[in-house]
């Protein structure tokens, strides 16, 4: 593809440029791509896919700024002829994450990659859920309060707001590191975790060839 040459993909995590086998690949470090009842071919192309997407060596998202652009030449690096009705209608499903299947094997490939961001997530989510309940708790008890205590009530809330403000601003710095510019990848990924301190339990569970 004219748009890049083979030593763009020499530092890709998941090696797929060319692979001609899924064992020629690492692809099956991933438990969603391993326990995904499908041919190996199909398994190649779905990882292959992806890794084109969000493997964070891969010079895609570097390359082509236009989320769409880069999902159709993703898809044909990965081996879909999208001039294919079928082929561009099984393509378009896989963009959009339509499967939970696509949905946890983009998640574990974040999670590889960007295991102590999502660690970080999680712990700050958690606390800035902390200071949401504890303002809470200050607005309900201040009507039983004297004047001292209402004070130092203030005070209290002032200092939560400024670290809920700070804890925001280094959440969308995270967030922005692992998703980019892909607000749909975003979306989904974030209503798939739900950014308990169990974040990293398993993901995972057989999946049916049907979706493929």
């Amino acid at each position: 593809m004219s748009y890049f040459k083979d030593s763009d993909f020499r530092k890709m995590r998941w090696r797929v440029y060319k692979a001609k086998d899924l064992s020629d690949t690492n692809l099956e470090e991933l438990e969603a791509i391993k326990r995904f009842r499908a041919k190996k071919a199909d398994k190649l192309r779905l990882g292959a896919y992806f890794a084109y997407m969000y493997d964070a060596n891969s010079p895609l998202p570097k390359r082509i700024q236009e989320v769409k652009e880069r999902k159709a030449v993703a898809a044909k690096l990965a081996g879909f002829d999208l001039t294919l009705p079928n082929e561009y209608s099984h393509a378009t499903q896989i963009f959009a994450l339509s499967s939970p299947v696509y949905v946890d094997i983009v998640v574990q490939m974040l999670k590889v990659q960007h295991n102590r961001d999502f660690s970080r997530i999680a712990a700050l989510e958690n606390f800035f859920q902390e200071c949401v309940e504890k303002m809470f708790a200050i607005v309900e008890e201040s009507d039983k309060m004297d004047t001292k205590k209402v004070l130092d009530a203030l005070t209290v809330k002032d200092g939560l707001r400024k670290f809920m403000k700070a804890t925001s601003e280094e959440l969308e710095s995270l967030y922005a590191k692992i998703y980019g510019d892909d607000k749909q990848l975003e979306e989904l990924v974030g209503s798939k975790l739900n950014w308990s301190p169990e974040l990293v339990a398993n993901l995972t569970s057989d999946y049916d060839d049907d979706v493929w």
